[in-house]
Order: structure tokens, then C-alpha cells, then sequence
């Protein structure tokens, strides 16, 4: 039966041919008996379309491409330069520091270290704050506006001339920036299917290194320009109006949801939320759910996937404060110890010292960590359900996230320069415990399945479920037609009723045909040990160089 045989889809006089696409056929031809309402906003964002939710949209591998091309083409370059702004942004106390910042606002003591710090406070502040408010509020217009408040906040910086007046602003800096890793993760969650999202996620999380590459280049060009301010002035007036300008940018064209993608037109709209719900996560809600919220605190998930990245978060926050210091001990002078922190890709390898290339390729080992953390966000939000939960989970993730960048810098003590073996050693302690975080959570998520295994059996449902959200189009339409060639036609198959919750807002806990994803992708179960290895080497390597 074609969508347009629908009394709420009667085509448009003036429609396309396009917009009569066969496509729009679905799969099961009559009302599902005994189903109720959809709950979750998806269902609503079908109705506003003309179909009802409850009908299955037939999404071909090739219309699937498609619909998933235009929003790699479209949603994906916007999250990737909000995200390289934000790092480039976060990262203008470091460069301004340099051009004079310092002794200009007379800072003393640990209070530049304060003026890095506060931006992770605030960040820890504002989460559940921005939790609710990415509930309730139109989540593209919503990261538009705390694009622009940052924009502007980093702008009028220039105007800061004493050390509470430039606190006060990294303090908002950090509390507008604060609400990006969790708007990208469930902006994530709603355009793309489970095994798209680690890849998602890692190229929006990859910008980090390339603002390290650009804002040194950037800097060090704005930092002669004759415009009559101070270099740093001039650094935070150049990247705050740059930030602003392209938050009109993401105003216009960034979607609150599938259905406002203005690159989509009807049909691939619906095809856009019908791909989705093998998902099993839903698209959207307004509504804030309490039982979502405490059913998030409970969660031993919740609080395995915190000390996931909190114990990653510590190493990186250190290093990345430290990192030079680090190379520096190895034998380098400072103007080498600075080129030897820059990228991969563009370090150049000015000189060698005797013995310093091993030092120098295990700080570079161990600087792949960060990698890990895209890993671990998406492992969470994909198995995560329900609106209300997701970005409750991501904002405990981010406050996990918040702490070790806190605590990591703490650890190196000035007292134990150049060595900083305190700081190391737990480094190679918390690279340790991800190894065992990570048995432990596949050994809970492994447990979770079969319970809901079990479940479905007592509700009179198979056990087994195929869960083709973790299949390419092209397999899961093979995995189809394999069943309607074993005589279960593909209409009255019994897999076929699977997802008809998808769009409920159905927590992953309460919906039983939810089917956790066990791997967190190979990565991290393969860079930590070497990360491990890695450190013990520069543990007495350190040492050894830094007494020769």
C-alpha cells in the first residue's frame, strides 16, 4: 500500500514526481492491531508529516545512501567547525599568554592556572542545567545561541585588563562551551544509525588536533597585525567575531530535528526517522521525564561509562598541560620542547639527541589517548534510550570528563620537575583501570541481553532479535530477503514487529527489545595496552635522561 493511499497522505495536486516516490510503500499494508500511540516526538514529527507512525516506511539500501550522504554533506561540516571553534576558543588563554596576557593583567602565582581551570568548573556547574534545557528547548537553535553568547564572551575578553574580570569570563566561556559534546551526541543519536555514530563521533571530536595546528599558525600571524590593541587583544577580538559569524551560519542551517532539514525534502525526512528505528533510541522529546532521570542515576552503566572517561581524562588533562614540560625534561631546549608538542603530521624534527628519539616516540605513543574518549561517548549513547536519559548520561560523561581535566594537572607537582613521577605513575594506573572498566562493562552489557532476552520470552516474543541498526543498508536488506527465502515472508515476519516501542521515549532498560552493543570498538581494547607500555617506558627513561 503507497503512502499516498493514506487518507493523512494524500499527495499535494502540485507534487512532484519526486515526491510520489515508491519508496513511500511500507511494509506492513494495514494498522498494526492491539499497538498504541507512539509517546516520544518522533511520532509526532511523523504525524506533522502526513503519515502515521505506526506504519513502516520501506527504506531501500540505495534511498538509505542517500538521505545518509545529505546529512554527512550538510550536518556534519557544521558540527565539525562548531567543535574546531570551540577547541580553538577554549585553547586563546594558552596563545594569549605568550603576547603578553600575562604581564599586562599582572597575574601572580597559580592564577593563570585558575584562569584554565575555571572553564572546567563551570562546565561542571552548568550540566544538568543544560540537560534540561536540551530537553525542552529546539536543540539547533539552542547550540546556535551558545555559539553566539561564546562568541561574544571571547570578543569582549579583549576588554579584561585585571585577573577577577578575565575569570569571570573564562567562567561563562566555559558554561556557554559546556553545552556542545552533549547537543553533538544527541544531535548524533537523532541523524544516524548506531554503527554510524563512533565515525560520527570522531570526526567532530578530531577538530582538537587541528586547532592545536591552526590556532598556533593563526596566532602567531594575528599577533603582527597594526590594528592598535595589544596582541592578545587582537586574538581574542579575531576569534570571537569569527565565532559569531558563523553562529548565523548554524542558526540557519543547522535542523532542530529531521523533519525542520531544510536539505530534506518529505519523503527523505521520513526516511531520515524510519532508518532510525532499529536504533531504538527514539529522535527527540520535549518532555523532561523524572523516572528518566533517576532510572540515570541508578544505571550501573551510567557510572561505568563516568569512570570510563574520567580515568582517560585524567592523563590527558595532565599531559596536556604538562606535555611540554615532559619533552622539555628529555633534553630538549624550549623553542624544540614547543615544536615537539606540535601535531601529528606537521612535527618537525629540527634535531637529535642521543637517546631522546625513544623518549620522544613514547610521549607521542601516549598521545593518542584522546582518541579513546569519541569511543566512549558513543558507546554510551548508543546504548542509551529514552530523550531525557540520553542527555542525562552525556552530561554525567562530560562532568566526568570535566573532573579529570581538573584533576590531571594537579598531579605534576613543580616540586618533582623534571621526573614528575607522581603524575606518571598514576597515568599508567588509571591506563590499567580502563582495561578493567572496559571488561567489566561488556561483561554488564552482555548480562543486560540476555535479561532482556529472557523478558521477551515471558512477554511471548523471541528470544533472539536481529538488530539491524548495527548492519550496513546493503546487509540488512540481505539479512531481509534471507528470511523471506527461508518462507517467512518479510511482511508477516516476526522481526517485522520489532521497534514498534523504538519511538515510545522508552528507556533502554524498559524497552526489551533493546539490544546493547557490547563492543566499544576494537580501539580500546587495543591502544590501551600500548598506551600501558608506553608509559612504563618513560617512567625510568625520564629519569635516566634527565641525570645524564
Amino acid at each position: 500500500m503507497s503512502a499516498r493511499g493514506l487518507g493523512s497522505t494524500s499527495p499535494d495536486p502540485g507534487a512532484s514526481s519526486h515526491d510520489q516516490h515508491p519508496l513511500m510503500d511500507l511494509v506492513d499494508g494495514e494498522e498494526a492491531r492491539g499497538r498504541s500511540h507512539p509517546e516520544g516526538a518522533a511520532a509526532d514529527l511523523m504525524r506533522r508529516l502526513g503519515v502515521s507512525p505506526e506504519r513502516r516506511i520501506k527504506v531501500t539500501p540505495e534511498d538509505d545512501a542517500r538521505v545518509l550522504r545529505r546529512i554527512d554533506m550538510v550536518v556534519l561540516p557544521l558540527m565539525l567547525a562548531v567543535y574546531f571553534l570551540q577547541g580553538l576558543d577554549k585553547a586563546t588563554i594558552a596563545y594569549a599568554s605568550i603576547f603578553g596576557l600575562i604581564e599586562d593583567t599582572n597575574l601572580k602565582g597559580n592564577q593563570f592556572s585558575w584562569l584554565s581551570s575555571i572553564v572546567y568548573v563551570a562546565q561542571l556547574i552548568a550540566q544538568f542545567p543544560l540537560a534540561w534545557l536540551l530537553v525542552k528547548l529546539p536543540i539547533g537553535k539552542f547550540t546556535s545561541c551558545m555559539v553566539t553568547l561564546w562568541g561574544l564572551t571571547l570578543t569582549f575578553m579583549a576588554a579584561a585588563h585585571t585577573f577577577h574580570s578575565l575569570l569571570f569570563a573564562r567562567f561563562w566561556l566555559g558554561a556557554f562551551e559546556a553545552s556542545i559534546a552533549p547537543s553533538f551526541v544527541a544531535i548524533t543519536q537523532m541523524f544516524w544509525r548506531r554503527r554510524e555514530q563512533p565515525l560520527r563521533m570522531s570526526y567532530w571530536y578530531a577538530m582538537n588536533g587541528f586547532t592545536g595546528v591552526f590556532g598556533s599558525l593563526a596566532t602567531w600571524w594575528l599577533a603582527q597585525l597594526p590594528f592598535g590593541l595589544k596582541p592578545y587583544q587582537t586574538i581574542f577580538v579575531a576569534f570571537g567575531i569569527i565565532t559569531v559569524c558563523f553562529s548565523t551560519v548554524l542558526f540557519s542551517y543547522m535542523p532542530d530535528s529531521p523533519a525542520e532539514a531544510k536539505f530534506l525534502d518529505k519523503h527523505d525526512k521520513l526516511i531520515a526517522i524510519e532508518r532510525l528505528r532499529m536504533n531504538q533510541t527514539g529522535v527527540m522529546s520535549r518532555q523532561w521525564r523524572w523516572d528518566h532521570f533517576w532510572e540515570t542515576m541508578r544505571d550501573l552503566k551510567t557510572w561505568l561509562w563516568f569512570s570510563l572517561i574520567f580515568s582517560i581524562s585524567v592523563p590527558s588533562g595532565g599531559v596536556g598541560s604538562f606535555g611540554p614540560l615532559l619533552i622539555k625534561s628529555f633534553g630538549f631546549d624550549s623553542f624544540h620542547a614547543i615544536l615537539f608538542n606540535a601535531p601529528f603530521g606537521v612535527v618537525q624534527f629540527i634535531s637529535t639527541v642521543g637517546g631522546s628519539n625513544t623518549l620522544l616516540g613514547g610521549y607521542y605513543m601516549i598521545s593518542v589517548f584522546p582518541g579513546i574518549i569519541p569511543l566512549i561517548y558513543s558507546w554510551s549513547s548508543s546504548n542509551t534510550a529514552g530523550d531525557t536519559k540520553g542527555k542525562c548520561n552525556s552530561s554525567v560523561l562530560f562532568i566526568g570528563q570535566s573532573l579529570g581535566n581538573i584533576i590531571g594537572p594537579l598531579l605534576y607537582k613543580p616540586s618533582e620537575a623534571p621526573e614528575y613521577h607522581r603524575g606518571l605513575y598514576w597515568n599508567l594506573l588509571l591506563y590499567i583501570a580502563i582495561v578493567g572498566l572496559v571488561v567489566v562493562t561488556t561483561m554488564y552489557l552482555t548480562y543486560l541481553n540476555r535479561d532482556h532476552s529472557r523478558r521477551r520470552v515471558m512477554a511471548g516474543k523471541d528470544a533472539v532479535i536481529v538488530n539491524y541498526s548495527l548492519y550496513s543498508p546493503e546487509e540488512a536488506d540481505r539479512l531481509r530477503r534471507s528470511k523471506a527465502t527461508e518462507g517467512q515472508h518479510i511482511e508477516n515476519a516476526r522481526d517485522a514487529t520489532v521497534g514498534d516501542h523504538a519511538f515510545d521515549d522508552m528507556t533502554d532498560l524498559v524497552n526489551d527489545e533493546f539490544l546493547m552493543g557490547i563492543s566499544p570498538k576494537a580501539t580500546n581494547t587495543i591502544c590501551t595496552p600500548n598506551l600501558c607500555i608506553m608509559q612504563i617506558g618513560l617512567l625510568p627513561a625520564t629519569d635516566i635522561q634527565t641525570h645524564r
